[in-house]
């Protein structure tokens, strides 16, 4: 009888032990989708970037491409304004000298003319539409599905709705410098812990309310 029981009580202790084992594989088996980010090679440093850790990996991204594409010198760091539909969003874009990362900031009604600095997203009194999103594209899989769609597996983003905070800490002479943190996930669930987030840009005013002639 005893011998019944111990054995028993080691195959009770083996499935236990057997299963914990699983659990701890699968917490931590690699997520193939975040693999690129141990290879990613940062810019060497500039006046102007967006960068930061994701998962501990350090990305700076200062790269522009205006030799091969010269509207990027505006639309990569522009300030779209149309006061006749109340259009306020500000894009700030840059890649990695490879291009096979790219990280954007958008702001949709940030006012940030008028603001007062430092500006803080979210806030209390936010305004119909005003948030902030950070975007981290593996441009290396890019194509490999439809960008937003159930697939993108990609395309890392969230919102000041959903985790992000940012922060403007300067806006002088249309640069605007800052802070940003939080979290950022795929469609298809992966995610990635954004730290030491930091950008300067320069700002380019788009009036789209004003006529453009030929």
């Amino acid at each position: 009888m005893k011998n019944a029981l111990l054995i028993l009580f080691t195959i009770a202790l083996f499935s236990s032990c057997e299963k914990k084992y699983e659990v701890a594989l699968t917490q931590t088996k690699p997520d193939p989708d975040k693999e690129f980010l141990k290879t990613v090679k940062p810019d060497e440093k500039s006046e102007y970037f967006i960068s930061g850790e994701f998962d501990g990996h350090e990305i700076y991204c200062a790269s522009t491409f205006v030799d091969r594409y010269p509207d990027n010198s505006t639309v990569l760091n522009a300030l779209f304004i149309n006061n006749l539909i109340k259009l306020d969003n500000i894009h700030l874009v840059r890649f990695n000298k490879l291009q096979d990362i790219r990280i954007a900031i958008y702001f949709d009604q940030a006012d940030i003319l008028n603001r007062a600095i430092p500006y803080t997203l979210p806030h209390q009194n936010q305004v119909l539409c005003e948030r902030v999103e950070v975007q981290l594209l593996n441009l290396k899989k890019a194509g490999s599905a439809i960008q937003n769609s159930q697939n993108d597996n990609f395309s890392f983003h969230s919102s000041s709705y959903k985790g992000i905070t940012l922060v403007v800490t300067s806006f002088k002479d249309y640069i605007m410098e800052g802070t940003f943190k939080g979290n950022i996930r795929t469609n298809t669930g992966s995610s990635i812990i954004v730290e030491n987030g930091k950008f300067r840009i320069k700002l380019k005013i788009v009036d789209q309310s004003k006529p453009v002639y030929n």
